[in-house]
C-alpha cells in the first residue's frame, strides 16, 4: 500500500510539472498577443554558439528595438522546451528583453514558421459526431499554422503605431 501511494504521489507531482500551455495553440492570433510581448520579430537561426545559445539574424522587426548582437536561448531538457534548429526561420515573442539575448519562452507563440502547423494535430475522434462536428469546425477555424494571416496582422498593428 506505501508503495502504492508512493507511486500515485510522484505521478501527481509529475503531472504537475508537464506543459499545460499548448492547448493556446489552437487560438488564432489576438492583439492581446502582441500588447503582452515585448519583443516581435522575424528571424533567420544562425549557428549554435554555445550550448542552446544561437545566432540570429533579423528579416522583420514587428515590435520592439532588435540589437544586432542578440542571441536566442533555446533552453533544452524540459518538456516544454523547442527545437531550434540553424537556418529555420523563426517568429519569436519574448517578454525578455535583455540586452543581448532573448529566451524563447515555451507558452508564447514563438515558433517555426516554415512548419505547415503548430505541434497542434487536428482534434480525435470520438462517438458523438455532433461533439465531432464541433471540434472539427473548431481546428478549421483555429490558427493552425496560417503565418501569412498573422504576419499581415503583426505588419498592420505595427504600421498604426500599436
Amino acid at each position: 500500500m506505501k508503495r502504492l501511494l508512493t507511486l500515485l504521489f510522484g505521478l501527481i507531482i509529475t503531472a504537475g510539472h508537464c506543459c499545460d500551455c499548448h492547448s493556446s495553440l489552437l487560438k488564432p492570433f489576438q492583439k492581446t498577443d502582441f500588447d503582452k510581448a515585448d519583443l516581435i520579430y522575424l528571424v533567420q537561426i544562425g549557428q549554435e554558439i554555445d550550448s542552446g545559445v544561437f545566432e540570429i539574424k533579423l528579416i522583420e522587426s514587428f515590435k520592439g528595438e532588435f540589437r544586432s548582437a542578440t542571441k536566442i536561448i533555446n533552453a533544452k531538457g524540459d518538456y516544454c522546451s523547442h527545437s531550434v534548429k540553424t537556418g529555420q526561420k523563426w517568429l519569436i515573442y519574448s517578454t525578455d528583453n535583455k540586452a543581448d539575448r532573448t529566451t524563447i519562452d515555451e507558452c508564447s507563440r514563438s515558433r517555426d514558421i516554415e512548419k505547415t502547423k503548430y505541434w497542434v494535430p487536428p482534434p480525435p475522434q470520438t462517438n458523438d459526431k455532433r461533439r465531432n462536428k464541433k471540434l472539427t469546425d473548431e481546428y478549421a477555424k483555429s490558427d493552425k499554422g496560417d503565418i501569412e494571416d498573422e504576419l499581415k496582422e503583426l505588419r498592420r498593428l505595427k504600421a498604426n503605431g500599436r
